[in-house]
């Protein structure tokens, strides 16, 4: 489970980044309250050999997303969590708590407040998947962070990818595809709850709030 948050993490981190900004953590907030962000993605997550890919769609707005793929709903509406597995058939409902964020399990704390939990370390052309792609790099400031370092890679202003390094020296590298602003508030927000009614006798619910 905590993979697949850290993948929801960087999926996150990718989602919201502005798409002209030499510091892109420094405009995140003035994007996501005027425009909704989706796409569909792939990642690859290696550690030490054992090898991890999926796909997926994120849709996010302000600081509120839902995160599909690999039998694992995520959703977030800024208050509240649900983490949804199908396989399991559980789903797990936590509060959000904007003044002690819990960044290992809440991606979307951890990218609206990035500017406080890293820092902007340089940036330069370099190859991602192939390509050769304008990169800006990030590495923690504070305890919590749960990467090291981080590469956000840009093909003109589209982002195109980004690359964690976690403490332990695994790396999880996530490509965006067909990434598009949804435009100002056409995002319906009942796509950021989860109505658990809906979801069946046959689940396990566990309120944690």
């Amino acid at each position: 489970m905590m993979k697949r948050l850290l993948v929801a993490g960087a999926l996150a981190l990718a989602s919201l980044m502005p798409l002209k900004a030499q510091n892109p953590a420094a405009a995140l907030s003035s994007v996501l309250s005027e425009n909704g962000l989706q796409f569909d993605y792939s990642y690859a997550y290696d550690a030490k050999g054992m090898k991890i890919n999926g796909t997926g769609h994120i849709t996010a707005q302000n600081d509120a997303f839902r995160m599909t793929g690999n039998g694992l709903l995520l959703v977030c509406d800024g208050k509240t969590r649900w983490t949804v597995d199908e396989a399991a058939m559980e789903c797990y409902i936590e509060t959000v708590d904007a003044s002690d964020p819990d960044l290992m399990a809440n991606p979307a704390l951890l990218v609206l407040g990035m500017d406080r939990y890293c820092r902007n370390t340089g940036s330069s052309r370099r190859t991602f998947k192939g390509r050769s792609l304008m990169a800006y790099d990030y590495e923690a400031s504070r305890k919590g962070v749960p990467f090291k370092t981080a590469e956000f890679f840009f093909d003109g202003s589209t982002p195109a990818g980004v690359r964690l390094k976690l403490a332990d020296g695994s790396v999880l590298e996530l490509e965006i595809k067909g990434y598009k602003k949804a435009g100002p508030l056409s995002i319906d927000p009942a796509l950021f709850t989860v109505n658990t009614d809906s979801l069946g006798s046959e689940y396990m619910i566990t309120d944690l709030r």
